[in-house]
């Protein structure tokens, strides 16, 4: 069993660089299946969850099972089995036979995914936190044959640092593959629930920056609806544009100059100024009164935060 241990996590990391984040997921089963038998699974980390039955050989992507159902569902029967209060997130390795938990676990998915789970034995392992990071779980079913037991519990516990990396790693490749040299970077994948599931450090940095009381995790719902609607959110001070790869949201941000919140006739009025163009050629050029240039320039000169012709053209010449 070590050396199938060994083979499965090598080859964990070797199909992290090569396979996309969703059937990387499948790929991830597939591996756990040569540790620990099981006729049915279903996993979540991030915000893709993978439901795969052996039988049937079908897999299912996340729309199978709302993902805010899942929370609510397994959480008071795990609970049951663990002896957690519901305060508690950690779960597992847990083991169960016991039909009436199991019910109460796969029974709504049951509901929501037409089919009959059959269960007879559980080993359920992750964690259900309610802040921060999403909740990243896997539960393993038998319909027959001998019950989940500790020891294979404790293999599947090993295993799962090893998943925790790889994923994050599978996420990483996928955000480099669109940058290779890897500048000073500030990118990121945003999962369809608006959680950073990968990211540089500048663009945590600079989310922090626009929004104070953000979490280091989620960005907020009215940025993502725009995000995933125009593709792009202007902010005080940055600029987030994303495109769509592999069910993610790439992210990317850019800091805004604050020359971009000026009207665009103080902002043709300041380029003048800059250029060395007097108030009265100003005015003449734009056809406006020598008065209306001098205040749009104060107006400039306040919104800008300067006070001298030196500091509007370095604001300028950073455009």
């Amino acid at each position: 069993m070590l050396e199938t241990f060994s083979q499965s996590v090598d080859t964990l990391y070797g199909l992290s660089d090569q396979v996309a984040p969703h059937p990387f997921r499948t790929e991830i089963l597939r591996l756990i299946r040569k540790l620990v038998s099981y006729d049915g699974a279903i996993f979540k980390i991030g915000s893709i969850v993978v439901r795969i039955d052996c039988e049937s050989v079908t897999q299912h992507a996340s729309s199978s099972i709302p993902t805010a159902l899942l929370p609510e569902v397994f959480f008071p029967g795990l609970s049951k089995i663990s002896g957690r209060m519901s305060g508690e997130t950690a779960l597992g390795p847990l083991v169960c036979s016991n039909q009436k938990l199991i019910e109460q676990i796969l029974g709504k998915v049951a509901q929501h995914t037409g089919q009959d789970f059959g269960a007879q034995s559980l080993l359920a392992f992750g964690d259900l936190r309610s802040e921060g990071p999403e909740p990243q779980w896997i539960i393993l079913y038998r319909r027959s044959g001998e019950d989940f037991n500790s020891s294979e519990g404790i293999l599947l516990q090993e295993f799962w640092i090893h998943i925790a990396r790889a994923v994050s790693f599978n996420l990483g490749q996928t955000m480099n593959s669109n940058d290779p040299a890897r500048r000073k970077r500030a990118m990121g994948m945003l999962n369809q629930n608006g959680t950073l599931e990968a990211a540089d450090a500048l663009l945590t940095s600079m989310l922090k920056e626009e929004w104070g009381d953000f979490d280091g995790y989620s960005v907020p719902a009215c940025v993502l609806n725009e995000l995933r609607t125009v593709g792009r959110f202007r902010g005080t001070r940055i600029e987030l544009r994303v495109f769509e790869k592999s069910g993610y949201l790439v992210c990317e941000a850019r800091r805004t100059s604050v020359f971009n919140t000026l009207a665009p006739k103080e902002k043709k009025v300041a380029y003048l100024f800059a250029n060395g163009i007097s108030y009265g050629q100003i005015a003449s050029q734009l056809g406006v009164s020598p008065h209306t240039v001098r205040n749009q320039l104060a107006q400039v000169y306040q919104k800008l935060d300067i006070h001298s012709k030196i500091e509007l053209a370095k604001i300028i010449a950073k455009m």
